[in-house]
């Protein structure tokens, strides 16, 4: 499993009550927007009005956003999920998804620093991604298979974070998206 079910659904769960409240919302100011209540500031109230509707619509269209987001992430789950070897080139990943390459490395290394995305690292020198739980013996890794490597705890540099990832190979800290290498035994 490479999604991170928990933390999509209390996502899904949060930004469907803020769309629900933004929704109503949105039409109650609208609604007074066209309303023909007499003040003495009418200019000024109804362009309150208008932001205030303004800024409902624009939550609306993040929770669609992000419902985007997580459909892909299901779409990429099933995907890797499919794979034999542990070894996803970025091209044929970029045609199932039908995104650019650009695009979905950049989308997927978001989705890994947000903790949507696990068991997943990205390989720079063959473009292709790599399933931590399944990666098999590749020309790509003359320093071993990453699954016979112990883990080892580091501090990230950026952020200070407590992690643990595995000996000489690159992994991103979740919280600051920062790369870091760990060599070495365990502190």
């Amino acid at each position: 499993m490479y999604k991170n079910t928990n933390k999509i659904s209390v996502s899904i769960v949060i930004w469907s009550m803020l769309s629900v409240f933004a929704f109503t919302m949105g039409f109650v100011f609208i609604g007074l927007f066209f309303s023909d209540n007499v003040t003495r500031y009418v200019i000024v109230t109804k362009a309150i009005y208008l932001l205030l509707a303004a800024g409902c619509l624009w939550i609306l269209f993040k929770y669609f956003k992000n419902l985007s987001h997580f459909a892909r992430i299901y779409k990429m789950n099933e995907l890797f999920m499919a794979d034999e070897d542990g070894f996803i080139p970025l091209a044929e990943l970029s045609r199932e998804i039908g995104d650019t390459e650009i695009d979905l490395r950049k989308y997927i290394e978001y989705y890994i620093r947000k903790g949507y995305l696990v068991n997943l690292n990205y390989d720079a020198s063959s473009k292709a991604f790599l399933l931590s739980d399944r990666v098999t013996a590749h020309e790509s890794h003359p320093g071993g298979r990453p699954e016979n490597k112990p883990f080892v705890g580091i501090h990230c540099p950026g952020c200070a974070a407590s992690l643990k990832i595995r000996v000489n190979t690159l992994g991103n800290c979740p919280y600051c998206g920062r790369s870091l290498i760990a060599s070495g035994e365990s502190k």
